[in-house]
């Protein structure tokens, strides 16, 4: 039976598979996972799982003009994009350098456990590994 989908039921859920998470606000839980950092973030309609990457930690792309770094993080967003369906990463500001990656589900009708474990758990993996193989996606800057 579908339930509405809370920070309290994701934290429980999180919880009883040994993870633990803190409070950002109301709406938003965060953990670290792998020396990632993982959110949590409900509204009426969606929810989001996401991770920011800064992208400065790329020794590349610390060195790169910001033109250059800028043309760069697009591309890798693009190339990640294309390789699989989630998580979506694009830059948060046309003009910075952390890259934000995210999977997002509607939870409008409410989601069972059944549903929402497996749901958890891929987003969550999806998250963890996207620092990772977005630095895969990161062209060769001169």
């Amino acid at each position: 039976m579908s339930q509405e989908v809370t920070t309290a039921r994701i934290e429980a859920l999180l919880l009883d598979q040994g993870y633990r998470v803190s409070h950002e606000d109301a709406q938003t839980l965060i953990g670290t996972w792998n020396h990632v950092q993982v959110l949590f973030h409900t509204s009426d309609d969606w929810l989001s799982v996401y991770t920011l990457w800064d992208a400065t930690e790329m020794p590349a792309l610390a060195l790169a003009s910001p033109h250059d770094c800028q043309a760069a993080l697009l591309f890798m967003c693009e190339q990640f994009n294309r390789q699989q369906p989630a998580p979506r990463a694009y830059p948060l500001v046309a003009d910075g350098v952390v890259v934000k990656a995210d999977v997002v589900f509607s939870i409008r009708r409410g989601m069972s456990d059944e549903q929402l474990r497996p749901a958890l758990s891929f987003a969550l993996t999806a998250c963890v590994d996207a620092p990772a193989r977005l630095a895969q996606c990161l062209p060769p800057i001169i």
